[in-house]
């Protein structure tokens, strides 16, 4: 309903709620969870113009850094990524924390 800004972070979850009584789900209320994608999450709550934001920035900062060749960081970038396609990984501590430790080191303590 909200394609180009989103719903809000903070309406995100009544839009699913919404979505779930909309579609006339045959889904017990209990069982009527968040999608486990990173990016559709992204996508309601930032619409379209968020998510290419959110991809740009978890990957520009790679050519800002000239970290072009850093094959460690894109291994990690590759395996956010993908991790985001079947969970909400950055909704969770231990993906904040995995994610950000990582990413820091690679990008700036990695120069060789």
């Amino acid at each position: 309903q909200h394609p180009l800004f989103g719903v809000g972070t903070g309406d995100v979850d009544r839009a699913i709620r919404n979505a779930y009584d909309e579609l006339n789900s045959n889904l017990e209320s209990r069982w009527r969870m968040n999608p486990h994608n990173q990016y559709f999450t992204i996508a309601i709550g930032f619409g379209l113009i968020g998510l290419a934001w959110y991809i740009i920035t978890l990957v520009l900062p790679v050519f800002i850094l000239e970290k072009q060749n850093n094959y460690f960081l894109w291994i990690l970038i590759a395996i956010v990524g993908i991790s985001m396609l079947f969970d909400d990984t950055l909704n969770t501590q231990a993906g904040i924390t995995f994610f950000t430790c990582f990413y820091f080191c690679f990008a700036y303590f990695n120069d060789y």
